[in-house]
Parts: structure tokens; sequence; C-alpha cells
């Protein structure tokens, strides 16, 4: 493979940011989370925040997240906005250290990057990846990198879940039609409820069309609990929801299925929301 040098200041270089702009695109976007500023000499990983980006690229924020989700969609990244931190778990293969003092220079970057699940994923990434080597380089590994403080044991079960809760959707949209009698109240607010999914986690795939049956799960949820008819109650439920990891894309690849990510209508099926309130997806931090 060829490889070519690319300087990170190439994005503040005064004749470059006189050409004409990139364009929002998951490619474009790939490729300035590659190479931009806030690199750092670990492979993939560093601290970045979703408007910070949005603004260098001259984007509207929701442009970057459009292209964003692409870029997750294909398991090329993974990010936690909530830390702003930004790991792309194969950079690795392509920039691998050329000595063990390379990898005992990215201890002072390790320690800028705030704790949080996705480091988590990091550390195991790149420790199996450099425990491949050379043992001068596992040493150096061990040496430098701190393990973080709370390792999440990886729940495998989620998945599997995952996929039952697949098949058994059809049954739930048939129940759902049951519940609400064809028809649709307009006490739920769905438009405003919509908005604060979109606000609030905007890594997660947007609503393009709500159409009667997902108008009915909302409706459903709106209903069945007085404590469920506040505004202020789907605030925090997408808060709640925006700390698992695994809910908005941040959990570890496994083989060549890209990482699951919820959508509003996943989030309020019966099954489903109930999980998430209860801390199902949250791992041991629930």
């Amino acid at each position: 493979m060829r490889y070519r040098t690319l300087d990170v200041r190439l994005w503040g270089d005064e004749r470059f940011r006189e050409l004409s702009p990139l364009k929002p695109s998951g490619q474009a976007l790939f490729l300035y989370l590659l190479t931009n500023p806030n690199t750092t000499s670990i492979p993939g990983l560093y601290r970045a925040g979703a408007a910070g980006m949005a603004e260098e690229l001259g984007w509207t924020t929701e442009g970057f997240h459009e292209a964003f989700r692409e870029i997750i969609q294909q398991g090329l990244v993974n990010a936690d906005f909530g830390s702003r931190v930004i790991f792309i778990p194969n950079a690795i293969k392509y920039n691998k250290p050329q000595s063990p003092n390379v990898i005992k220079s990215w201890a002072s970057h390790w320690d800028e990057i705030p704790e949080c699940n996705l480091k988590n994923i990091a550390y195991q990434k790149l420790k199996d990846f450099v425990y491949g080597m050379d043992k001068a380089f596992a040493d150096a590994f061990a040496k430098a990198i701190k393990k973080p403080k709370h390792m999440a044991m990886p729940n495998q079960e989620q998945e599997q879940e995952q996929e039952q809760e697949n098949l058994s959707s059809l049954q739930e949209d048939s129940a759902i039609r049951a519940d609400t009698n064809d028809e649709v109240s307009p006490n739920c607010p769905h438009d405003q409820i919509i908005a604060l999914y979109h606000g609030i986690l905007p890594m997660c795939r947007q609503v393009r069309n709500w159409h009667r049956t997902r108008r009915g799960y909302l409706q459903a949820r709106w209903r069945e609990n007085p404590k469920h008819q506040n505004l202020e109650f789907w605030r925090g439920f997408f808060e709640y929801a925006k700390q698992s990891d695994f809910l908005i894309g941040n959990s570890e690849r496994r083989g060549d299925k890209p990482p699951f990510i919820a959508d509003l209508e996943w989030l309020v099926r019966p099954t489903n929301f109930a999980k998430v309130i209860e801390g199902k997806y949250h791992g041991r931090s629930a």
C-alpha cells in the first residue's frame, strides 16, 4: 500500500482556506477526521467536539451530523460527543508505531483523553494490536498507557437481545395498533418530543417519516403513565439514553457488523423503552 505524508497544519494554511470549501459528505468528513489538527500521536484517538469541527469545516451542525451518521453506519469511527472523544479503530493498522519510544510518547496525550467507555474501547483495541507486535512494544505500552479506572465488561448479550427484539417487531406492531384503537390522540406533542430527540441525540438517526405506526408507539408511551406526559420526562429519557455507548453507536464493532445505533422508533417500542429505563444498555454504571 502507498502512503503519503500530510501535515495537519494544512487545515489552517491561508491558501488552502481560500480554496472552494468541502461540502458536507461522509467522505469529506472522514478525511478531515483522519487529518485534522486535533489528532495526536495516538493513532485515531483524540479530543474534539462536534460543534467545533463543524465550525472549522464551515458546515452547519445538521450537515455535520448527517455526514457523521454515514461514517458511523459504516463502522469507520466511534464518537462520544458528550465527552468529546473521537476514535478511529483501524487507524492503528495504517500508522503502526515505528519503535517502543513512539508508544512511550503516547502517554501525555492518553492522559488528556477524558474517562469514558469509548476510552475503554480504544485502550483494548490499541493494546490488542501492540501486544501482537514485538515484546518491547508491549512492554512500552504497559508502562506508558494507564488502564482506564472503570473498564466495563463487554455485554455480549446485547446483540442477541437486539436480534430477538427485531424478530418480535411484527407482534409489537400488532399490539400497538390494538393499543391505539386506530386513533392517535392530539394530546401527545409529537413534534416537540421529536425536536428534543434531535437536539439531544444528534448522533442517532433523524426522523424522516413519522408515520402512523411510529406515532402510535409514542402515543402509547405518553399515555401509559402520567409521569410520561411531561416534556421534561422525555428530555431526561433522551439524556439518559445518550449515556449508553451501545445506544448511540459507540459499542465495539463485531466482525463485519457495524455498531448498533438506536432511533426514535426503536426507543419508544414497548420492550426497548422499558429496558432503556431499567438501564439494560448502560452497563455496570446504570
